[in-house]
This record gives structure tokens, C-alpha cells and sequence, in this order.
């Protein structure tokens, strides 16, 4: 069984920490995480691929009070299909991946953003009570017509519980 968690964001800031907390299910479930509410990249070439600042950004959970032999799934998803570059260029989100590392209570899943669907980032191992990953950003080569500068894009975050 999968539930979603309702939740509220604590903050909203470009690329600071943005505290998610679940709505308390009728059953009781909440847990604590903080993620990015966008990711920022500054291109110096647009040849090239760019790492997302800071670098790594760090995902933790913490007070994760969920169903017996639950766990839960952080998943993500871009605000709109593009976003705006420096002179009001339109950047596909496709060309932003991210990569999970350093996983601690649970396993980290790598992949490309998307507007039209959630990708898991993250699932914890069951009964967790707190952990982490390091998620580092990359924003692809850029398309002909986009110049280089400071370039940032919203994140819709998702957070399910998950029974066996």
C-alpha cells in the first residue's frame, strides 16, 4: 500500500534548506525533512555541464514517526516543463539530473527532472527514525540561443508512505 503524505513547506527560499513536514495522517504518520525548494546553477560556458551550488545539497529526515514496518519515498518533480535563463531564454528541465550519494537510512535513486511526472529520490529502509543522502545537481549543456549566467529552477518535492 502507498499513501501520500500531505505536507507543508516550512519556507520558501531560492536554494535553502526547506523544511518538509507531513500533515498528520489519520493514523498518526509525520516525519521531518529537509530539502531544497529550487536549484541554482551558475554557467560560466554553456558548452558544458554545471553543478548545481551548494554542491552537494544534503537531504535529511528526522522524527520519522510512520506505521509499523513502514517506510517512505521522497520523490521530485519540476514546477513547469521549462524555466527561464539570463534575457528570458526557455531552458527544458530535462537537461537537470541529479545523482544520490553518502545514503543513510535508506537508498538514494539518481535521475533526470520532469514536469509531467514524480522521480524517486530517495527511499528509507522500514521503521526509520532519521537519516540522509547528498544530492548533487547538473544542469546539461544548454540549448543554442541560451546564454550563460545564473539559472535556477523550482522543485516540487513528494512524500509517500509506503506499507508491505
Amino acid at each position: 500500500m502507498i499513501k501520500a503524505l500531505k505536507f507543508t513547506s516550512c519556507c520558501l527560499c531560492v536554494f535553502c534548506g526547506l523544511g518538509v513536514r507531513p500533515a498528520h495522517a489519520a493514523d498518526g504518520e509525520s516525519i521531518t525533512i529537509n530539502v531544497p525548494a529550487a536549484v541554482s546553477f551558475y554557467v560560466d560556458d554553456v558548452r558544458n555541464t554545471t553543478t548545481g551550488t551548494p554542491s552537494p545539497t544534503t537531504m535529511i529526515y528526522s522524527g520519522a514517526h510512520l506505521t509499523a514496518g513502514h517506510s517512505f519515498r521522497l520523490s521530485a518533480a519540476a514546477s513547469a516543463a521549462t524555466f527561464l535563463g539570463p534575457g528570458g531564454t526557455q531552458i527544458p528541465v530535462s537537461l537537470v539530473t541529479w545523482q544520490v550519494s553518502s545514503s543513510i537510512g535508506g537508498n538514494g535513486v539518481s535521475g533526470t527532472l520532469d514536469h509531467v511526472s514524480y522521480h524517486s529520490v530517495f527511499e528509507s529502509f522500514a521503521n526509520p527514525m532519521s537519516g540522509r543522502c547528498d544530492i548533487t545537481f547538473r544542469l546539461g549543456a544548454l540549448p543554442a540561443r541560451v546564454r550563460a549566467g545564473s539559472h535556477s529552477v523550482n522543485i516540487v518535492w513528494k512524500v509517500e508512505s509506503l506499507g508491505y
